[in-house]
């Protein structure tokens, strides 16, 4: 080949050479933008798949959620009405015990009659109208017997008309 315009030409295996160089280059240049487009196309159908799952399982939730809230308000309002039912069942108790000895008291003075009954943390404090001191120290004798009432005094001794008096007694309460 000739020397063109003081440039140096190339031979035809030269040509040759570079036109294959070029020609593989532009192939596998092709080749790895395809192979990363199809790489990328996996990653975003990945993606849309993800997404479309979270969504459906975020629909899901939401409705358990709702459900989970009620169950935990509906356990809740039931400790507290578990609470409750044995507050009740406490002072359901306890009323039957006073309707007890309230009934035990009115028995055991029979012959007096119980004007007022106190009742206090430990102790009661009665107070009954009976005929006379005899017949209110009679009365403080059946009080004894009664189981739960311990120690029963006779405080005071109020007189009333037509003789009667009204007797005023302690007892420290005990288990039944």
């Amino acid at each position: 080949m000739k020397n063109i315009n003081f440039v140096n030409t190339l031979s035809h295996k030269q040509q040759y050479a570079l036109r294959r160089w070029w020609f593989l280059s532009v192939v596998l240049g092709i080749g790895i933008l395809l192979v990363m487009s199809i790489l990328h196309g996996l990653q975003v159908h990945h993606w849309y798949v993800l997404t479309a799952e979270y969504t459906v399982l975020a629909q899901q939730t939401q409705a358990l959620r709702g459900t989970v809230q009620a169950r935990e308000l509906l356990s809740k309002e039931q400790k507290m009405l578990q609470q409750k039912k044995v507050k009740a069942d406490r002072v359901k108790q306890s009323l039957a015990l006073v309707h007890t000895r309230i009934s035990q008291i009115t028995a055991a003075c029979a012959t007096a009659q119980l004007e007022t009954c106190k009742w206090h943390k430990n102790q009661v404090e009665l107070v009954i109208g009976c005929k006379d001191a005899m017949a209110a120290t009679q009365c403080v004798g059946q009080l004894q017997k009664i189981n739960g009432l311990n120690t029963i005094r006779l405080v005071s001794l109020s007189p009333r008309e037509n003789g009667a008096v009204l007797a005023t007694m302690k007892a420290q309460l005990g288990s039944l």
